[in-house]
């Protein structure tokens, strides 16, 4: 929707995602308010923070206005994206300090193990096959094939015929010792044989804003405004040591421009 377009939530896919949208009562209908329901939700999710402490949970209500990314949200910017990762964990701890503060989230996206196949060049060379057949195949057997259309009286679009694995099957290195290419005379290559598989982490996307590459953390207030959280956020972070060479600077938080309460110029800064 378009609140979870400027939140980043179709850039969130995988079986790890799940979105449930509530649609609530007309006001006039109902005797609590969308903010003691979400309240109250919080309160009962606590059992599952509880059994899973390293879920990410957002009780997301459509605003009044334009969508934001958080109520508070903190913009860290720099070169090293590894750097930038560090600095948002130690952001987000601080974030958990502040008082009435719910929800902390990052952008550090948790590693996820994925297997990635590697083609045996000179094997295919050898086995009388070209890459491109091996590729093909591959893309067969995990994505699936469109073989046809099925059209019908009944149906506006014509129906996909596909062929693909058995729902609830998983693909796993072994099954694809039963997949098998024909070479060049005819002989039956099992693609177990042309291609390495290795277990390896899946990429994580590399945010940027206004050019420059970004992280996010994120937060949101259970009763209180934001105003008081800001400056909380501006007193701990503006100047917080990072390493042995740097530290943060705050921008745009605090009642005082930041380039008349300091000149210094740091390479991190905080928004």
């Amino acid at each position: 929707d378009f609140n979870g377009q400027l939140r980043g939530s179709g850039d969130n896919q995988g079986e790890q995602f799940a979105e449930i949208r509530v649609n609530l009562l007309d006001k006039t209908r109902r005797s609590e308010t969308s903010i003691a329901i979400v309240q109250n939700l919080r309160k009962q999710l606590k059992n599952v923070y509880a059994q899973f402490p390293n879920t990410i949970i957002q009780l997301v209500e459509d605003p009044p206005g334009p969508p934001v990314r958080a109520t508070v949200l903190a913009e860290i910017y720099g070169l090293d994206h590894q750097v930038l990762q560090a600095i948002a964990k130690e952001v987000e701890n601080e974030f958990k300090q502040i008082w009435d503060m719910a929800e902390v989230w990052t952008t550090n996206l948790t590693t996820i193990p994925e297997y990635q196949i590697h083609i045996k060049q000179q094997q295919v060379a050898l086995s009388g096959v070209s890459t491109t057949q091996v590729a093909q195949a591959l893309a067969s057997y995990i994505k699936g094939d469109t073989l046809g259309y099925l059209h019908t009286q009944n149906n506006l679009s014509d129906i996909p015929i596909r062929l693909m694995n058995p729902t609830g099957e998983d693909i796993t290195p072994e099954s694809l010792s039963h997949v098998f290419i024909k070479n060049n005379q005819g002989k039956m290559i099992p693609l177990s044989l042309l291609v390495d598989i290795i277990m390896g982490k899946k990429s994580q996307p590399i945010l940027h804003q206004d050019m420059q590459r970004v992280v996010y953390v994120g937060g949101e207030l259970d009763n209180s405004a934001p105003v008081y959280a800001i400056l909380a956020l501006d007193k701990k972070l503006d100047g917080k040591a990072i390493g042995k060479v740097s530290s943060l600077t705050t921008t745009n938080l605090g009642f005082i421009p930041a380039t008349i309460r300091r000149q210094l110029t740091c390479p991190v800064g905080v928004n």
